[in-house]
C-alpha cells in the first residue's frame, strides 16, 4: 500500500471512531438533564421521609462497631474511565460486598485482586426509566443476602459522587433510634406506621443511591467522550495534514520528471 493509501485508510478508521465517540457524547449529554432532575425529585422526597421517619421512629442514634453488607453502586456501562476500579479500591477488602452494575461487576471479576466475599450481584440501570426495576431487585437480593448470611449484619451503600473521586458510604437503615416525638396524630398503630415508614426509607434510599450513582456515570461517560471526541479531531487534523504533504511531495515529483522529460526532448 503506497502512503497515501495508507494514510487515507487511517483517515476512514480514525472517522468511523469519531461517529461511534460522538454518539457515545451526544447520549450522555442528552440523558444528563433527566438524571439531574430526577435527582434533585429524590433529594427533596427522601429529605422529607428522613424527617418523618425520625419524628415517629426517633432520631437516629451512633452505630457500634459491627459487621456490615457494604453494596457497592457502579457503572452500568463502560466508557467511563477508571470509575469502576476507584469504587473497588473504595470497598473493603474484608467482609461481605454487594456489586451493582455491570460495568463495575466485569472490572472486578477482571481485576487481579477480586474482592474476596462477594455476597450478590445486580445489573444497575442504564437510565431513568430502569431505576424502578433496579431498586426491587437490588431489595430483592439483599433481602435474600441478608437471609444466607446466618449472622446479623447491617447494610451500608457505597457510591460515587461525583467523576473526580468523590466516594461516599452511608447506613442504609439506622438500628438504634432514640424515643420516637409523637408530635404526629396517626389513623394506624405507631407500630404500623413505623414499620412502613421504614421500608419506604430503605426503598427510598436505595433508589436515591442508584439515581446519583447513575448521574455520576453519565457524567464521567460526557467527559470521557468529550476528550475523545477532541483526540478524535487531533488525529484527523494530524492525517489530513500528512495526506497533504504526500499529495504535495507526489506533485511536486511529477513536475520534476514532466521538466526533467521535456528537457530531455
Amino acid at each position: 500500500m503506497d502512503e497515501p493509501a495508507r494514510i487515507e485508510s487511517s483517515l476512514r478508521a480514525v472517522s468511523a471512531v469519531g461517529s461511534v465517540v460522538s454518539a457515545v457524547w451526544a447520549l450522555a449529554r442528552a440523558q444528563l438533564p433527566r438524571v439531574e432532575e430526577a435527582v434533585a425529585h429524590t433529594a427533596t422526597y427522601l429529605s422529607w421521609l428522613d424527617r418523618v421517619v425520625d419524628e415517629i421512629a426517633g432520631p437516629p442514634l451512633p452505630e457500634p462497631p459491627g459487621r456490615s453488607l457494604v453494596i457497592v453502586l457502579g457503572p452500568e456501562r463502560a466508557f467511563c474511565g477508571d470509575l469502576a476500579q476507584r469504587l473497588l479500591e473504595a470497598a473493603p477488602a474484608v467482609g461481605p460486598v454487594g456489586l451493582v452494575g455491570t460495568r463495575l461487576i466485569e472490572v472486578a471479576e477482571r481485576g487481579t485482586s477480586p474482592l474476596p466475599d462477594v455476597r450478590l450481584r445486580v445489573p444497575g440501570s442504564a437510565g431513568i426509566d430502569e431505576l424502578a426495576a433496579t431498586s426491587e431487585r437490588l431489595g430483592a437480593a439483599i433481602l435474600e443476602a441478608l437471609d444466607d448470611a446466618g449472622e446479623p449484619l447491617r447494610v451500608e451503600l457505597l457510591a460515587p459522587t461525583d467523576p473526580r473521586g468523590g466516594i461516599s458510604r452511608e447506613l442504609l437503615l439506622p438500628t438504634l433510634r432514640g424515643a420516637p416525638r409523637g408530635e404526629r396524630d396517626l389513623f394506624s398503630q405507631p407500630e404500623e406506621v413505623a414499620r412502613a415508614a421504614a421500608r419506604e426509607s430503605v426503598v427510598g434510599h436505595l433508589r436515591a443511591g442508584l439515581v446519583g450513582a447513575l448521574l455520576v456515570e453519565t457524567r464521567a461517560r460526557a467527559a470521557v467522550a468529550e476528550r475523545a471526541r477532541s483526540a478524535v479531531r487531533d488525529r484527523e487534523t494530524e492525517l489530513r495534514g500528512a495526506l497533504r504533504v504526500v499529495e504535495q511531495e507526489r506533485i511536486t515529483r511529477e513536475l520534476v520528471e514532466l521538466a526533467s522529460a521535456a528537457e530531455a526532448r
